[in-house]
């Protein structure tokens, strides 16, 4: 399986399943609202740091949120 590039999509229903408002996981994570946006949008890709701190507050794998996974967009990390 080749991970090609991040999906906004699975991106923005991770942040969606776990609860989190964009300026929820912003804060949280200690981004700019507009980040958050942006890369939910597809207009920039976030810094490695930033997409690890948002996988980590949503429960999912950095991998699950890039084409190329499967269906697994928004399945909780296995612990």
């Amino acid at each position: 399986m080749t991970l090609t590039r991040l999906s906004p999509d699975r991106l923005r229903a991770a942040r969606e399943a776990a609860g989190y408002s964009p300026e929820a996981a912003a804060e949280l994570t200690g981004c700019s609202r507009a980040t958050v946006y942006n890369a939910e949008s597809g207009a920039t890709t976030p810094r490695a740091d930033t997409l690890a701190r948002w996988a980590r507050l949503y429960g999912v794998t950095q991998e699950s949120l890039f084409e190329g996974h499967g269906d697994e967009g928004t399945q909780p990390a296995q612990s």
